[in-house]
C-alpha cells in the first residue's frame, strides 16, 4: 500500500487539489476518504 500527501495552498491550489483527488479516486477505485470499496475495517 501507498501513502500520499499534497500540500496546495490558496484557493486556486485547492480547488486543483480537489480536482486531482477526483481524478485519483476514479482512476484507483477508492472512496473518496481514502478507503478502498473492498476494505472491511470499520
Amino acid at each position: 500500500m501507498c501513502e500520499a500527501m499534497c500540500i496546495h495552498i490558496g484557493q486556486a491550489g485547492i480547488q486543483i487539489g480537489n480536482a486531482c483527488w477526483e481524478l485519483f479516486c476514479l482512476e484507483h477505485g477508492i472512496q473518496p476518504d481514502g478507503q478502498m470499496p473492498s476494505d472491511q475495517s470499520n
